[in-house]
């Protein structure tokens, strides 16, 4: 019987031609570009949102509506951690300039 996985997202890292997904249980699947499973493991924070940030060859996750955002290694282990002053709604990067920007209800902050 193939296993049912309830996918938080799946992101595909053009960098390295994979596709990251991670499920419900902070388990990451990473898998060649034709879907072959590279690598399984089980992530060490709690997020429900990641972007790759191709000039500096990392990641960046956090929750919506949490105050942690992580910096996350190409291999997706962790980094750093900062706690904002506000909830997060959403996070962007901007790969022209390496800035990441976050907003929530009252706030916006470009870093």
């Amino acid at each position: 019987m193939l296993d049912r996985f309830e996918f938080i997202f799946v992101l595909l890292f053009c960098f390295e031609k994979e596709i990251v997904s991670v499920d419900q249980k902070q388990i990451a699947r990473i898998y060649h570009s034709d879907g072959r499973a590279y690598k399984k493991f089980k992530l060490d924070v709690h997020f429900d949102q990641l972007i790759y940030c191709i000039n500096e060859d990392e990641f960046i996750a956090w929750s919506r509506w949490a105050r942690e955002v992580h910096v996350l290694s190409s291999d997706l282990e962790t980094l750093s951690t900062s706690t904002c002053d506000y909830n997060i709604g959403d996070l962007a990067y901007n790969e022209t300039n390496s800035d990441v920007s976050t907003c929530g209800r009252g706030y916006v902050s470009v870093c």
